[in-house]
């Protein structure tokens, strides 16, 4: 039975601690969007925790529904996964895995605001490998950025990619070939951290969902990107087109201008080499970190320690060359899609 609760200051309905779902016990509030809410929940027949995402009845969009049919498209530990949903009287729900704080939450933890080393290399690695995993399944995402990688407490897929509102099919499955590119695209992503190309109102690609990556890359590395300050989606277009790679990777290994010119050469149809980006993050490890010791599944407990149970929090503690840091926001992230 869902117990409700009104939310003066949103004008909605919030579920309150303990109600249950289905065979889920909802824990605590996580996230507010325009039409739903995300909980942290319990299933009391397994004792896990998950992510329990709710759409209200009148919304606009009905977009849980889509949702749900795309992330369950889906087949990689990278990706959240959906392990229930149903419908109540007020709302339409969905439950999927409740991952960690995301890598903007992360840096902001930080005294620094940066991430540099041996921690962002290996970070780097895993979200190419997400990205890899979600291109292979035909799709391009269309708004990579640092709140859209989470950490996860899987040891083999330690960063999780999320958040498909903007993703869209690129790979034709009759012809297995690219959709040919839109003579019109409409601008998607965020434009701090979209390519050169979107700003030329080019169609999406492979190369495009790179470029973002390298921004983000580029930005936890710096602290902020050259344009964070500039509103103006032209204006910003205009400055990253001005910034020449040595300047935009002035702090950061001499490798990443190379792969700067190698993900900004790739054009619309090109299938990015992603064992070569992996092969020269793994090159700069070797060559200037070489005794760093990292390992994110064991970062992952570092970072969620108040959140853990005690179990959980004995977890070994990682011997990495990064500056102490804060205790993070007490705030968990989850597949927060709304």
């Amino acid at each position: 039975m869902c117990a409700l609760n009104e939310n003066t200051r949103a004008n909605r309905i919030v579920l309150d601690p303990m109600t249950m779902v289905d065979n889920y016990q909802i824990i605590n509030l996580l996230g507010q969007g325009g039409y739903g809410d995300v909980y942290k929940a319990k299933n009391l027949n397994d004792g896990k925790y998950y992510a329990l995402k709710t759409e209200y009845l009148d919304a606009p969009k009905k977009a849980i529904d889509k949702e749900i049919t795309f992330i369950k498209s889906l087949n990689s530990p990278y990706f959240p996964k959906i392990y229930a949903n149903g419908q109540s009287s007020n709302f339409k729900y969905a439950v999927m895995d409740l991952f960690g704080k995301s890598i903007s939450d992360y840096k902001k933890s930080l005294f620094s605001k940066t991430i540099t080393g041996p921690i962002l290399i290996h970070i780097g690695i895993e979200m190419i490998k997400a990205i890899r995993a979600f291109h292979k399944e035909g799709y391009i995402h269309r708004d990579i950025k640092p709140s859209n990688f989470l950490f996860s407490k899987n040891k083999e897929c330690p960063i999780a990619l999320i958040d498909f509102g903007l993703a869209r099919k690129f790979i034709d499955p009759e012809t297995n070939q690219p959709i040919p590119p839109a003579e019109k695209p409409h601008f998607g992503g965020t434009k701090k951290y979209v390519s050169i190309r979107l700003h030329e109102h080019k169609d999406s690609s492979f190369a495009d969902d790179l470029a973002s990556w390298f921004y983000t890359m580029v930005e936890c590395w710096r602290g902020r990107l050259p344009w964070a300050n500039i509103r103006d989606k032209d204006d910003v277009g205009e400055r990253k087109k001005s910034i020449s790679p040595g300047d935009l990777c002035s702090s950061m290994p001499t490798p990443f201008r190379d792969l700067y010119s190698y993900i900004f050469s790739l054009e619309y149809y090109d299938v990015p080499d992603y064992d070569k980006i992996i092969s020269t993050l793994e090159g700069i490890l070797n060559t200037n970190y070489s005794s760093a010791q990292v390992n994110l599944h064991e970062l992952y407990f570092r970072i969620h320690k108040d959140d853990q149970p005690e179990a959980d929090a004995n977890q070994p503690e990682i011997i990495m060359p990064e500056k102490p840091m804060p205790e993070p926001e007490k705030t968990n992230g989850c597949c927060l899609l709304i």
